[in-house]
């Protein structure tokens, strides 16, 4: 008899898809909110110049608040809004990002059942 098993197990070969190079692991898991807001970009079907507008404009705003999108409130909007009037942006370009807030968290609503806020 021989000690072998019948079947062999092969090794495990972990191939990158991409550019063959290996990617630095990251400390942390990726930011679901980042993945939400691709998705919105995907399922609204916009062009691409406004899709490009509207993912910096959610990405800074991802970045300034460090909040799930639950957990923002319309006081954490308020002061969003009072920090962008306070770095000179035009009443035009304060009132773009908030309707961009307000598309986002509109499709939050409907497509992930999110409270209204």
């Amino acid at each position: 008899m021989t000690d072998s098993p019948s079947d062999p197990v092969l090794p495990i070969v972990i191939v990158p898809l991409e550019s063959g190079k290996e990617e630095p692991r990251r400390s942390e898991p990726p930011d679901l909110r980042h993945w939400q807001i691709e998705e919105f970009l995907r399922q609204t079907g916009k062009a691409e110049n406004t899709q490009r507008t509207y993912r910096e404009q959610l990405i800074r705003f991802a970045a300034w608040c460090d909040k799930s999108w639950l957990d923002v409130t319309p006081s954490d909007i308020g002061k969003y809004r009072r920090e962008l009037k306070s770095k000179g942006l035009k009443a035009t370009s304060i009132n773009h990002v908030l309707n961009t807030l307000r598309s986002f968290y509109g499709w939050l609503r409907r497509s992930n059942g999110y409270p209204m806020n």
